[in-house]
């Protein structure tokens, strides 16, 4: 069954701009059975072209031809170890496909729209997924850190908007451009091998993009025609982010105590009673600002509120 040590390397080979083609030694290597990722469609499977790698001397030698009374055979022909007959396994390669890897993301994510080849092996837009309150651009990438990323950067938006996932496990690039690098995930950090399956956990992005929005200081805004909703929803934001730090407070000390604690549901009819308006106030507010709704989602996730918490400055 395909493991999630094999898996791991496959990811790690993203980190090549190149197409990557594995040939018998490199899965003899990396402990990688081809057969069992062709079904699930990682690796397709080729003829080898006009060279191969020596079994002897691990040097790329010219392949020949040569015509037998049983057919057609193919010998590696090396100026060091000699003339020899190839191996089956010996007269193919496999090249690496992720369109699996990026199916099971954008179903996780809950992606509209296809997956587009932007660059050639390099760069794929997966489509849109809602992510914090907002529709986001997914984008895919491999070689990343590599003489390929002036060209990658050209193809990416502007902005804090879209996310874009890489392959290897190399450190995230540096030269992004304007490109948020806030908004870079690695493949190898949320997806798994899990019974026979590949799963694409999704949770870490969306708590850090909440947790990230919630951190951005918001434009300044008028009031508009209701001034008190307005203000109240200054007040609200304000009070949720210090709630939150309360909470991550409280979590740090059960944790540093060793007891039990049991995170508070916060409701609109709470935030009514603490700022002493009629509870159509609080939903009205939560309907106008969708950061106040992203703050107050927050508020009621554990994992977001940790995340939020712990890159706040107190």
């Amino acid at each position: 069954m395909c493991n999630r040590t094999s898996f791991e390397k496959l990811l790690d080979f993203g980190f090549s701009p190149d197409v990557m083609d594995l040939d018998y030694p490199s899965l003899e290597a990396n402990r990688i059975n081809p057969e069992e990722w062709a079904e699930l469609g990682m690796l397709k499977k080729r003829p080898i072209d006009n060279m191969v790698r020596c079994r002897y001397c691990d040097t790329f030698v010219p392949v020949n031809a040569a015509e037998t009374k049983n057919g057609i055979i193919l010998r590696a022909d090396c100026y060091e170890c000699g003339l020899y007959e190839l191996f089956p396994e010996e007269t193919v390669v496999w090249r690496i496909d992720y369109t699996p890897v990026f199916q099971a993301t954008r179903t996780s994510l809950n992606c509209s729209g296809e997956i587009t080849e932007i660059l050639p092996h390099i760069l794929w837009s997966l489509g849109r997924a809602p992510i914090g309150g907002q529709s986001r651009e997914i984008f895919a990438c491999a070689g990343i850190n590599s003489y390929h990323n002036d060209e990658i950067m050209k193809h990416l938006p502007e902005g804090k908007t879209p996310i874009l996932l890489i392959f290897g496990d190399k450190i995230f690039p540096h030269k992004l451009g304007k490109f948020s690098a806030d908004r870079v995930f690695k493949f190898s950090h949320l997806a798994r091998m899990e019974e026979g399956k590949i799963i694409f956990d999704a949770s870490h992005i969306h708590a850090l993009v909440v947790t990230l929005t919630a951190l951005e200081e918001p434009p300044a805004k008028s009031p508009g025609k209701n001034r008190k909703i307005g203000n109240l929803i200054i007040k609200l934001k304000q009070e949720l982010r210090e709630y939150m730090k309360g909470n991550y407070s409280a979590l740090l000390q059960a944790e540093r105590s060793n007891t039990d604690y049991e995170f508070p549901e916060l409701k609109q009819s709470d935030l009514a009673v603490m700022f002493d308006v009629p509870r159509v106030y609080i939903k009205r507010a939560m309907d106008q600002d969708l950061e106040l709704r992203t703050l107050f989602d927050a508020a009621n996730n554990c994992n977001s509120t940790m995340a939020y918490a712990s890159k706040a400055r107190f």
